[in-house]
């Protein structure tokens, strides 16, 4: 049972939410893609544009930036202007981004392209944050990782696309319009581009029919507001149906907003910086694999993330989503500890904390939204600001990595230890303010 006002989502039938369900899922997909596309591509345009890699590495802040720049807009648009029409000018957005980037000729025409892609991303996942729960609300936990699963399976896309695409040393090719040499897989990267970009083309027309579709829902009006109906609701009852209710006190849910936030952001940082710098993190350690190999074990990561994430939609079940997190923070702690002690000298150990942190990072996020939504009603003021907020700690892991990993690659694993440690604090206090406090008056979703 859920008090909040009904939806045009929530008030339709349940194959219409399935249908809108498969529309989030294809276009987390996508933005999977996006979102992790650069991160083999590095070196690559550091030869392209002669410049050095944490240079070049640099495009990690500005997206970022311009993700919480869209975020911040997109959650006041959204009082204002329809979900889905934000969501459509954002995808919008990321599509010109991968069609303009491979025809960058500098460091700075890069830098501008590649910025569509962060303002994209904001407004986008501003929305869809909160989508899923609108949808199925006192029924979102599944829901909410099969969400997260999907981005991850999109994860996995650009090693494999890009691989074949990757320059390597002492390739030739054709010459361009100054008469230098360009690689020619350097030359060919519209390719994998351009395709990535036509599936963003096809997530805006997803979309665009779920816009139509859902425009002509009628919401039922509701006589009581919410207090009312929630005052109304007995205490008996509450435990009777097992039903999580928010909390009335402001102050508490502040506290609780803000500790979402913390805990979203250095987890943010963590698995932007792995999945950003791991095929550097493999290049410039002992192993010294290639830029294709280092996509390779890229791939393994994703690949680890996508199976965690299927194996929590089943987990989130059966388990409390407060065990399901604590025990990727778990996971996180041995995987990190392995890259740092094997990893960078053995192939082997690479892969096998390659994976390992991938697994750890996979249901962080659904796990925590799953957690938080039992207390407070997660709408899109509330998903903007804890997303405006995560991402505005973890822009700086790229500029604090990327001028140091060319030297001292271990300062990947430096810094996720750092936010391993925030994210156990932070969610200790979280569970405390939840469970020692309220136990009496809140009961747990199961």
């Amino acid at each position: 049972m859920d008090h909040r006002p009904d939806s045009a989502f929530s008030a339709s039938s349940r194959y219409k939410k399935y249908m809108a369900s498969l529309g989030v899922y294809y276009s987390n997909i996508v933005i999977g893609i996006c979102t992790t596309f650069l991160s083999p591509l590095i070196l690559d345009f550091s030869h392209k544009f002669n410049s050095s890699v944490d240079r070049v590495s640099m495009v990690f802040a500005i997206i970022l930036v311009c993700y919480l720049l869209s975020a911040l807009l997109s959650t006041i648009i959204f009082r204002y202007v329809n979900r889905q029409i934000v969501l459509i000018v954002s995808l919008s957005l990321t599509a010109t981004a991968f069609f303009t980037i491979p025809r960058t000729t500098t460091v700075m025409e890069f830098f501008i392209c590649s910025s569509l892609i962060g303002l994209g991303g904001g407004g986008y996942d501003a929305g869809q944050v909160a989508w899923i729960i609108d949808i199925w609300r006192d029924e979102s936990p599944p829901f909410i990782l099969t969400q997260h699963f999907t981005y991850s399976l999109g994860t996995l896309v650009p090693p494999l696309l890009l691989a074949p695409y990757l320059a390597n040393k002492n390739e030739t090719g054709d010459r361009n319009e100054t008469g230098e040499v360009v690689p020619e897989k350097e030359s060919e990267l519209f390719i994998p581009f351009s395709i990535a970009g036509t599936l963003v083309v096809l997530a805006i027309v997803v979309q665009l029919a779920l816009y139509i579709v859902f425009k002509s829902t009628k919401v039922p009006v509701v006589i009581d507001d919410q207090e009312q109906v929630i005052a109304g609701t007995s205490e008996e009852s509450r435990e009777r149906e097992n039903i999580s209710i928010p909390l009335e006190s402001a102050k508490r849910k502040f506290y609780l907003v803000g500790l979402a936030c913390c805990i979203i952001g250095f987890y943010q940082g963590l698995e932007l910086c792995t999945q950003q710098f791991m095929p550097t993190f493999s290049h410039f350690s002992e192993v010294k694999l290639s830029e294709t190999d280092g996509a390779r074990v890229l791939f393994g990561l994703q690949l680890g993330y996508a199976i965690g994430r299927f194996a929590g939609i089943i987990l989130v079940l059966k388990i409390a989503p407060h065990f399901i997190f604590a025990g990727n923070l778990v996971i996180l702690l041995v995987s990190n500890t392995i890259l740092l002690v094997l990893g960078g000298s053995s192939v082997e150990w690479l892969w096998v904390g390659s994976v390992t942190i991938g697994v750890g990072m996979s249901t962080v996020y659904p796990a925590l939204y799953a957690y938080i939504e039992k207390y407070i009603f997660v709408t899109d003021s509330v998903a903007g600001v804890i997303t405006i907020a995560g991402g505005l700690v973890s822009s700086v892991y790229p500029i604090i990595v990327g001028n140091s990993v060319q030297t001292r690659p271990q300062i990947m694993t430096y810094v996720n230890f750092a936010s391993i440690g925030v994210c156990f604090f932070a969610f200790a206090a979280l569970f405390w303010m939840t469970h020692s406090k309220n136990a009496r008056r809140y009961k747990k979703l199961t």
